[in-house]
């Protein structure tokens, strides 16, 4: 694994260098492990600039939006849990997308690993799958309470957490961030809320996504910069809500495989500790959490089956579907118990060697 070189808008890169100078708890704060990226990833420490916007939109009242409420809640739910990031393996983020969710399973019945997940996805994958360099997608599960001050944990910064203005969230729900990059634009941060009461599949026609801008939290004066968004860089009208539906469609339907396979995500330990050598310090080095880094994805062939047929020339995925199967003493009524099966997708057609699949 290899840490890449990269480089975005100037305003981004002059903030990473500038932050954990002029606020060194913060930094820590928004960027707490310092995570050596596989090649292939953006690095999380981008991520960690949304998160900061996204905690300063609560010292201005201006900013009470529901965009920016729900980024501000789920940026404390991170800072509470410490920014909990996994990598995201790309033939496995494929095989989740070729996945049809349940259609009798309701947000509520995720089984969470961490109340506040950041999912880093392959650039690849989210240009091919989205058409847009979003490769950060943040989860959080919101219970009702009085924000920040139901969060115990929040970290020291140079800023007090506590002086937030109050957030009185009312009903349990989910929150997905997700920053759209280009080297034209400052991030373009688009959010969706939504009540643990729903069903999956009612999510696409419920109101509550919208976008922000991450300038809009003003970072400080020294950053502010003219509106310089491209529309070539950003979906546009109703590829805007295809692009949201997409992104928020994956991001539960990871969430779903966690919930019946949580051994595909695998916390890994530090890589190297901090020291110091003459005189300067050097920070400690973490590897990275990973999720489905050893999933193969099912091929007809591994079954049994025949690698193509002339009806079928092409490599593709023939989709899947997880299933909420009662179990227990029978006969089954709405009150059996239910497990989470999920029925893989299939790459038909696919060499023994994993290469992009076509969609």
């Amino acid at each position: 694994m290899k840490q890449q070189a990269q480089s975005l808008h100037p305003i981004l890169e002059k903030f990473l260098a500038d932050l954990p100078v002029r606020q060194p708890l913060a930094y820590k704060a928004v960027y707490p492990k310092r995570i050596l990226t596989p090649t292939g990833f953006m690095s999380p420490e981008y991520y960690a600039l949304t998160l900061w916007s996204q905690i300063l939109v609560g010292f201005d009242t201006e900013l009470n939006m529901l965009p920016h409420l729900t980024g501000l809640v789920s940026g404390l739910m991170q800072l509470e849990y410490r920014v909990p990031t996994y990598f995201v393996r790309s033939e496995f983020a494929q095989a989740v997308a070729q996945t049809e969710p349940p259609a009798d399973f309701k947000l509520s019945e995720i089984r969470w690993p961490l109340p506040a997940m950041l999912f880093v996805l392959p650039t690849d994958f989210v240009l091919k799958t989205f058409g847009h360099l979003c490769p950060f997608i943040s989860v959080s599960k919101a219970e009702v309470g009085v924000y920040p001050r139901c969060l115990k944990h929040l970290p020291k910064c140079e800023v007090p957490l506590a002086a937030i203005n109050e957030l009185d969230n009312q009903v349990d729900r989910i929150n997905i961030v997700y920053p759209v990059y280009s080297k034209s634009s400052t991030p373009v941060d688009y959010t969706g809320s939504y009540p643990l009461h729903l069903n999956v599949n009612e999510m696409a026609s419920a109101p509550f996504q919208d976008a922000t801008y991450m300038e809009e939290a003003r970072l400080d004066s020294q950053y502010a910069i003219p509106d310089i968004h491209s529309d070539a860089d950003l979906p546009q009208g109703e590829a805007e809500k295809v692009f949201n539906n997409k992104v928020q469609a994956f991001a539960v339907k990871l969430l779903l495989a966690l919930t019946a396979r949580p051994s595909l995500a695998v916390n890994n330990g530090l890589a190297r500790p901090a020291k110091v050598k003459k005189g300067r310090v050097r920070p400690e080095l973490w590897n990275p959490n990973v999720i489905g880094w050893d999933y193969r994805a099912v091929r007809p062939a591994d079954t049994g089956g025949e690698h193509g047929t002339h009806a079928s020339p092409r490599m593709h995925w023939r989709k899947g579907t997880w299933r909420n199967q009662p179990y227990g003493p029978r006969p089954w009524t709405e009150a059996s118990l239910k497990k989470l099966i999920w029925i893989e997708p299939c790459l038909v057609n696919a060499p023994p060697e994993e290469q992009p699949a076509q969609t």
